[in-house]
């Protein structure tokens, strides 16, 4: 795994985890009105955090 592949599949989700989280902040700090979209925020930060952590153990596995 080249260097800018993997800055490229780590950067993508790190990117999702920080505009899903900002997403969910600014829904919180609007009264939320529609809890649905703070769900939904807060299941895709969480899924693209793991999908983050799944490639540095490819990575670590690759290395080995």
């Amino acid at each position: 795994m080249g260097k800018s592949t993997l800055a490229h599949e780590l950067n993508q989700p790190l990117n999702a985890v920080a505009s899903y989280s900002e997403a969910a902040l600014r829904l919180l700090r609007a009264g939320n009105p529609r809890p649905e979209r703070l769900i939904y925020a807060i299941e895709n930060s969480a899924q693209q955090a793991q999908r983050a952590g799944r490639v540095v153990r490819e990575f670590l596995a690759f290395m080995a």
